[in-house]
């Protein structure tokens, strides 16, 4: 009786669509996140764009208003990113008054979250939240 052993060497083949899909796997992980840093910039850049070095007119409150919250839901759909969002924005004379701001969600905290921005110049507070929830 003889005893044969035959080791055959494991090769990997690996495929450029291979390659692709795990391209595509890792850009989609990360597209899937929620990044403080993009939503900051979402945020002061609207502001920026609406509201400027103007000082606090009430009578433009509510053009501001709508306008920094059109100009974050503007800039988040350019992100392309797979989210619901929500934008708050409050504005407020700077007179001496007190005011309190909280948020709470329910949500997945691997992907979901949420960013608050105060912005203010001498005569006003601006301050706007964005909520992103994974589709």
């Amino acid at each position: 009786m003889s005893a044969f052993l035959i080791v055959a060497k494991e090769q990997t083949y690996s495929s450029p669509r291979q390659g692709m899909d795990d391209t595509i796997q890792q850009y989609n992980k990360i597209s899937s996140l929620f990044i403080q840093d993009e939503m900051k910039t979402v945020i002061k850049d609207s502001i920026d764009e609406t509201i400027g070095s103007q000082q606090f007119q009430h009578d433009k409150v509510e053009h501001w208003t709508n306008g920094v919250g059109e100009s974050c839901i503007k800039r988040l759909a350019i992100l392309n990113k797979p989210f619901k969002y929500v934008v708050t924005t409050v504005i407020m004379q700077k007179n001496g008054a007190g005011m309190l701001v909280a948020t709470s969600g329910f949500w997945n905290k691997g992907t979901d979250g949420s960013n608050t921005i105060r912005w203010e110049n001498k005569t006003m507070y601006v301050i706007v939240t964005i909520f992103g929830t994974l589709l």
